[in-house]
């Protein structure tokens, strides 16, 4: 076989298992979520999981609940309860707003035609919020970060104060 063959031959037999690594059944209450977002006549398209659901997303760790970013246009009363909750601006320290997190394809993955924020702008977020319960997350998500081909070092850039 020649080295075009042997490529092309990868990308048939191991990209999918990639993609398929990503998965909404590793979201906790994801049912609950879509049910949900069907009852309100939401489109998943005008939403965008954020929080530890792309940890999940990625088997990194499960997660507790669902926290939800959704675009100015959506009525998003129809959703908090103790398994999922809104999300306002969430990401706006780093001038990302809800509406470009949703329809701004840079800043989430797609799966199932759900949208998923991107690991690089939840590890962001929880370095700045720096809370007790982020640190475990932040050693998970640098781990990852280590052994995927898919990070993007210049998507969010945050370095957290050093301490004195």
């Amino acid at each position: 076989m020649n080295r075009t063959a042997d490529i092309l031959c990868w990308h048939i037999l191991y990209e999918p298992m990639i993609e398929a690594d990503k998965n909404l059944a590793n979201i906790k209450n994801f049912e609950k979520l879509r049910d949900e977002l069907d009852s309100s006549s939401v489109s998943p398209s005008d939403v965008c999981l954020v929080g530890s659901s792309c940890l999940a997303l990625r088997k990194l760790r499960l997660n507790n609940d669902i926290d939800l970013a959704v675009s100015n246009k959506t009525n998003h009363t129809f959703l908090n309860t103790d398994d999922l909750s809104i999300s306002v601006g969430r990401y706006s320290l780093f001038d990302i707003t809800n509406n470009q997190l949703i329809y701004n394809s840079d800043y989430h993955d797609v799966v199932d035609g759900y949208k998923i924020v991107r690991p690089e702008i939840e590890y962001a977020f929880k370095q700045y919020r720096g809370k007790k319960k982020d640190k475990a997350d932040i050693e998970l998500l640098n781990e990852y970060r280590s052994e995927t081909d898919e990070w993007d070092t210049e998507l969010v850039e945050y370095s957290p104060p050093t301490s004195y």
